[in-house]
């Protein structure tokens, strides 16, 4: 293999990783000072990019068909330059029932609801939801709220006290307006904050749960929500390809109308403790092997298995038809203890109902999928 062919077929990887496989960060809960307030924050992931526009459009399509019907298509960013550019003209609302479809794609359970019952998942139309309609405490995706996201971008309990994400010096983090060509760029170019996450500060603004309140933290200084009963605005945080430098500091603040689609608005998800779409639960081990039921099951033509491991070993993971006979093997080597998630693209193997198998030293356990074309 040449290099030049090398670098396409590494480019084309990454450009995969980025859209279906989105890794995730674990920030250990800790405190930071917002103005003079010292604010205390628990333990969550975050992702560690920009939502792209590749993504959002894979899980978009996932929902249109599963009451999600006004997911609007989102741009590939704003003049993007290169692939896997953030998606923006992405509201607070639809960032907030990606989400939920986000959860529901990967089983999980959503985090916004219509009202404080929580007895309907927020899935269209433009609902005002305040604090009393999030299940914060479930494991599915849902925005930041400012003091997480202030937290994260100061680098968590690793900060090293920069101004901006991972820097004192802007240009070596952010893509804004004194270096970005007044173009969206491809997520994770720049240098990583203390956390490893990118582009924290510049590329697009990113949306928050937090209605805006003048007076910061709101919510009191454990864990503050913002405040809770419906206000004017929402806040985004972050700064974007045409900020000016003093609106990319980490502390910096602003808001905007929910409903506003605008091309430097984006977003990235947090989740509860211990959830990774790529298998990365912050240092915790399971307590036993396991094989989840794949999901969304029946599939077509993409579904997810997930299993763990409590200890390392070699691992076998194979997909057999209805006589037996060995489909994919998606597993066949030594894998560490954790948590593992992977996709089984079925494009090209007929409706029917599959087994997988997974073998790990001793443990041996089959379930059942059905691929309806």
């Amino acid at each position: 293999m040449n290099r030049a062919t090398a670098l396409v077929l590494s480019t084309l990887c990454s450009s995969i990783l980025f859209a279906q496989v989105p890794s995730m960060v674990r920030v250990d809960g800790g405190t930071f000072t917002a103005g003079s307030t010292p604010v205390s924050v628990s333990s969550f992931s975050i992702d560690k990019y920009e939502v792209t526009y590749e993504l959002w459009t894979d899980i978009r399509n996932w929902g249109l068909t599963r009451g999600y019907t006004d997911l609007p298509p989102g741009t590939n960013g704003s003049n993007p330059i290169g692939s896997n550019n953030p998606v923006s003209e992405i509201t607070w609302h639809d960032a907030v029932k990606w989400c939920n479809a986000r959860s529901e794609k990967e089983g999980l359970a959503p985090a916004y609801y219509t009202n404080g019952t929580q007895s309907t998942v927020y899935r269209t139309g433009l609902t005002n939801i305040n604090n009393d309609a999030v299940q914060w405490k479930s494991k599915g995706y849902r925005l930041p709220t400012e003091a997480e996201w202030e937290f994260a971008a100061r680098g968590g309990a690793k900060t090293l006290g920069y101004m901006y994400s991972g820097s004192n010096n802007p240009d070596s983090v952010a893509w804004y307006g004194s270096n970005s060509a007044s173009s969206t760029h491809t997520v994770g170019q720049k240098t990583a904050n203390e956390l490893g996450l990118y582009d924290m500060t510049g590329n697009v603004f990113e949306w928050s749960w937090d209605w805006y309140g003048s007076a910061y933290p709101s919510g009191g200084t454990t864990d503050p929500r913002g405040p809770s009963t419906t206000q004017t605005y929402r806040s985004l945080r972050g700064g974007g390809f045409g900020s000016a430098q003093i609106y990319c500091r980490v502390s910096e603040r602003t808001n905007l109308n929910p409903n506003y689609k605008g091309p430097t608005n984006g977003f990235r998800c947090v989740a509860g403790e211990g959830v990774s779409s790529a298998g990365n639960h912050g240092g915790e081990r399971p307590l036993a092997f396991t094989l989840r039921q794949n999901y969304p099951n029946p599939f077509n033509p993409n579904t997810t298995i997930s299993y763990e491991l409590p200890r390392a070993g070699n691992v076998s993971l194979k997909i057999t038809n209805t006589l037996g006979q060995v489909i994919s093997t998606l597993e066949d080597g030594y894998k560490e203890a954790g948590f593992h998630q992977l996709r089984w693209n079925a494009s090209n193997v007929p409706s029917g109902i599959y087994f997988y198998r997974l073998q790990a030293g001793e443990f041996v356990e089959t379930k059942k999928m059905v691929l309806l074309r």
